[in-house]
């Protein structure tokens, strides 16, 4: 179809357009709203070398914390990091289910490890997510090595969200609209279009109906 074709389907259905816009932009927003909210909040920590005799003893301990840092992202899921902080938080899951929640980054070349905590209140995503950080480095500061000096080599600091996250991560009341509404105005596109060509490949049938409903219409005038 070329242009002007379009633009003759859009003017003749343009009801049928707006209609398939309507219907399932509505229909997202209807979905999203009993969609149940999730919130996320992250915390990171960032693992440095707190103590090194010497110059060598510093970039072993930068080595090291960087090739651990993989480990101990596994740890952050794991059963010795998260029961206690389901007793701790008291809640109402357990550790496997926690972890299924539990997003981990750990970019290489980096020390730092960030977590994503996903839940239903905005305040247990916050407070969870800061428990699992504390407790991941509380673990990982038994298993650091110590220097000659009989020092922990290395340290960690938490760093968290300041509040609990104040609108949902998902769903998206915006974005869901907009993908309803473009969904049903290209979908009301193609069905004007089809109808459009329908039309033009059997204008014999058309024209036919439409003299059947002309003589219809002038016999009833007569009779009046």
């Amino acid at each position: 179809m070329v242009f002007s074709e379009w633009l003759k389907a859009f003017r003749r259905y343009w009801w049928i357009i707006a209609l398939c816009t309507v219907l399932l932009g509505g229909l997202a927003g209807v979905i999203t709203a009993r969609t149940p909210a999730k919130f996320q909040s992250s915390s990171s920590v960032f693992f440095y070398v707190s103590a090194a005799d010497n110059v060598t003893q510093l970039n072993e301990g930068t080595v090291y914390t960087q090739y651990q840092l993989q480990s101990w992202a596994k740890l952050v899921v794991s059963p010795t990091v998260l029961e206690p902080v389901v007793t701790e938080l008291g809640l109402d899951s357990s550790a496997s289910d926690l972890a299924e929640r539990i997003e981990v980054e750990a970019p290489e070349q980096l020390t730092v490890l960030t977590l994503t905590v996903t839940a239903a209140e905005p305040d247990e995503a916050w407070k969870t997510a800061q428990a699992v950080a504390r407790h991941l480095s509380g673990t990982v500061g038994k298993t650091i090595p110590k220097t000659d000096g009989g020092k922990i080599m290395i340290a960690s600091n938490v760093i968290s969200d300041s509040a609990p996250p104040a609108t949902p991560s998902s769903p998206s009341m915006k974005i869901n609209l907009l993908v309803g509404i473009l969904g049903g105005l290209t979908t009301g596109c193609l069905l004007a279009a089809a109808l459009h060509m329908t039309r033009e490949r059997h204008p014999a049938s058309i024209r036919d109906r439409d003299s059947i409903e002309s003589g219809v219409a002038t016999t009833t005038a007569d009779k009046q």
